[in-house]
């Protein structure tokens, strides 16, 4: 975009390639406004669709709940036929017997004054008020005698307070007895039969020239002998048939279509309706569904057997009125956005791309010289800590030794504890400072590997026996394993070998609470592979790439008391790429941490020859399955392997052997219970002697760490228990005669 002279200060930039690229960000911004505003709205319509859905499923469990306290009253009056029914027939065929004489007061009432009265139906009728009225119903009853015609009514009070519903204009006996015949006979049902198996059929009546509502008429047909006797009507308003709904519910009025598929509703609106409820069998039952020119509607199942079925309504209006509210707020959500993105992208046209182009070349002229100012800060910074670090650890060191001569003096006990609080806190600086020199070395490239042949068991074992006390202190157990395999010699840097591996123990005994720490050595494809793995608290996903980093540590509260520098893990990485080797992370959040080293080093020597050992028959006791590898890797114990035993469990026949090793886990005093020749042990201890001391009960006391020390302690148990006769000496003779066998994991004769 600019052209450069070195002679001459730089040009203007070129005005034509400005003003295209300009352009160019123009569009794409704007193209970008756009497609946001699209996204707004798509997402406004989403969310209204999306609400929409949840009204339409809240209005269908409306819906059912509307539907289940119609089926409710339904049922109600279904068995109120039934009982009426039933008291009807025992009376007229004789198994109930008519009172004596008339009574003094009749609950029901003869509709028609004109014909004979009749005191079957009269009593039948009364008794069936009074069964239903104290079984807390509200009985609606009409018995009419096929014969004589005689009719009989009960209508009870209109639950709503206002009295007794007003009787339904009246209709011939004849009539009503006709209509119901055929609405039997048009099913077709036999009559005797329907009326012996108490048979109902709903028909509905829409609503009457004389204010009458539209009401469901249910009837039965009653039997005397082999001939039909009379018919039980009950009546339900359609108003007190949608009562159980509530009146609290947002979803309109429900549409009742009788069996026949006849709407309850005024006569202006029935096909309509009827239109409605056709488009509506074809689709799912239950659901809501958009019918045009109707709006959404639904369509539910038959309530009960030969009653019809209730069809909702729901307007567009009604649904949007619900939805007022919502729908106002997304609206002004979604608006406010787009006027959000036109704000932006007046402001990004006309103000930053104009002065962002126009600042261009000035501002990466600034960045370039802000970039070597940057770096020779940092060169400086890098130096000053270099030397910062050199003039302290001269004193430190010198502070340190006189704290270390205090501290071999006759003290106090308050004395001796200050003391060891002010080396613990001068060997935490210290090591701070020698991170932060390592550190700067590091980062300013003056750094060198002085490689020499070392003998890597004997520089681990140090290391290991170092840590000892640590392990300790902790209750930590701590295992070093050591592979065959490794070479007699490899050139390699210890000094910087050892602080490696030093930090990793570091991390792993400062972040572990409990449980056990393996340091791992093996030669895996002409590489050396150092494993420090521990049972401490993990470390998250999260933070795994940032832990080589320097100044950077886990951000958690469970390590608040186990801070440090963070600059452990990041001098290791520098160091292994110093060597040209790797270093791997695997760690499981409450289960531990795995950290893997692995350098290419050349050898200088093949693998040395185990140490051997006379024959023997070892007993091993250890919780960790690592010691026993350490130990059979590092030894050659002849024609029969050591055996291993985890616990104290079992009994053991200690005749059956010549010598017990035994760790640090397990207490001395139920050890010399459970194996009584204390002159057969050796007692492996992570603080012990390194080459080994006698005890006064004749066993032998040795560093874990220890190998010719471990090696030294066991030959002179071995050597001392064994006597002219033995099974021990019976090996060293011939040793073909030993068949070992594998059992729990290891070897035993």
């Amino acid at each position: 975009m600019m052209s450069t002279q070195a002679s001459s200060p730089p040009q203007s930039p070129d005005l034509h390639a400005v003003e295209r690229n300009l352009q160019r960000e123009r569009r794409v911004f704007s193209m970008v406004i756009l497609l946001l505003s699209l996204l707004v709205m798509a997402v406004a319509s989403a969310t209204v669709l999306v609400r929409l859905n949840r009204s339409l499923r809240a209005q269908e469990q409306v819906a059912r709940l509307y539907e289940q306290g119609v089926v409710d009253a339904i049922l109600e009056r279904r068995s109120t036929l039934t009982a009426t029914n039933l008291i009807l027939e025992l009376r007229a065929n004789g198994r109930l017997p008519l009172s004596p004489g008339r009574l003094a007061v009749n609950v029901c009432k003869q509709v028609s004054p004109a014909s004979a009265p009749d005191d079957v139906l009269q009593q039948s009728c009364d008794q069936s008020v009074r069964t239903l009225t104290a079984a807390s119903q509200r009985p609606s009853i009409e018995m009419i005698s096929i014969a004589s015609g005689a009719t009989y009514r009960y209508e009870a009070e209109d639950p709503s307070g206002t009295g007794t519903r007003p009787a339904p204009p009246l209709m011939p006996s004849s009539a009503i007895i006709r209509t119901v015949l055929e609405g039997f006979r048009s099913r077709d049902l036999d009559l005797l039969q329907a009326a012996r198996e108490k048979r109902v059929i709903w028909q509905g009546i829409p609503a009457g020239a004389a204010g009458t509502g539209p009401e469901m008429v249910g009837a039965s047909l009653v039997a005397k002998g082999d001939a039909l006797y009379a018919i039980v009507l009950t009546r339900i308003p359609l108003q007190a048939l949608l009562r159980p709904a509530g009146p609290n519910l947002s979803i309109p009025e429900p549409i009742v279509l009788d069996s026949r598929g006849t709407p309850l509703v005024a006569t202006g609106a029935r096909s309509g309706v009827q239109r409605l409820d056709a488009r509506l069998e074809a689709l799912p039952d239950g659901l809501f569904h958009w019918v045009p020119d109707y709006g959404w509607a639904l369509r539910r199942p038959p309530l009960v057997a030969d009653f019809g079925h209730l069809v909702f309504a729901l307007p567009v209006g009604h649904q949007l009125q619900e939805m007022s509210e919502e729908l106002v707020v997304i609206g002004a959500v979604a608006a406010a956005l787009i006027a959000l993105l036109l704000a932006m992208y007046r402001y990004w046209n006309y103000r930053f791309l104009t002065g962002t182009y126009a600042e261009a070349a000035r501002a990466q002229r600034l960045l370039h010289e802000a970039k070597r100012a940057s770096d020779e800060a940092a060169k400086a910074r890098v130096a000053f800590f270099a030397s910062m670090s050199h003039e302290i650890r001269t004193p430190l060191a010198s502070l340190l030794g006189n704290m270390e001569l205090v501290a071999m003096g006759t003290l106090e006990p308050e004395q001796r504890a200050r003391v060891n609080a002010m080396q613990v806190s001068a060997d935490g600086l210290l090591q701070i400072v020698n991170d932060v020199l390592d550190f700067s070395r590091i980062d300013v490239g003056a750094f060198s590997i002085a490689e020499e042949p070392v003998c890597v068991a004997e520089l681990l074992g140090r290391i290991a026996i170092s840590h000892a006390p640590l392990a300790v202190q902790r209750k930590l157990s701590f295992v070093a394993v050591y592979g065959k395999d490794i070479p007699a010699r490899l050139h390699l840097d210890p000094v910087r070998l050892t602080q490696i591996v030093s930090n990793l123990l570091g991390n792993a005994f400062k972040f572990t609470q409990v449980g056990k720490v393996v340091l791992r050595a093996q030669w895996v494809d002409e590489n050396l592979e150092i494993i420090v793995s521990d049972t401490g608290m993990g470390i998250p996903d999260a933070y795994k790439d940032r832990l080589f980093q320097p100044f950077s540590q886990v951000d958690d509260h469970r390590v608040g008391q186990a801070r440090g520098t963070g600059l452990g893990l990041s001098i290791c990485l520098g160091l292994v790429a110093r060597m040209k080797g790797r270093i791997a992370l695997d760690s499981i959040p409450g289960v531990g941490t795995r950290v893997t080293v692995r350098l290419p080093l050349r050898v200088c020597a093949a693998p040395p020859p185990r140490l051997h050992l006379p024959p023997n028959r070892t007993l091993i006791l250890s919780r960790e399955p690592e010691c026993l590898e350490g130990l059979l890797n590092q030894f050659e114990w002849g024609p029969c392997p050591p055996s291993a035993r985890s616990g104290m469990d079992e009994s053991v026949d200690p005749e059956r052997y010549d010598c017990l090793l035994v760790t640090e886990e397990f207490d001395p005093g139920q050890v010399l219970a459970w194996w009584p020749k204390p002159a057969s042990i050796v007692w492996l201890k992570p603080l012990g002697p390194l080459a080994g001391t006698g005890r006064h009960d004749g066993g032998r006391e040795v560093c874990a760490f220890s190998l010719s020390g471990i090696h030294a302690a066991a030959r002179a148990v071995m050597t001392k228990v064994q006597r002219p006769g033995s099974l021990a000496t019976a090996l060293s003779r011939s040793p073909r005669q030993c068949v070992c066998r594998r059992r729990l994991g290891a070897f035993a004769c």
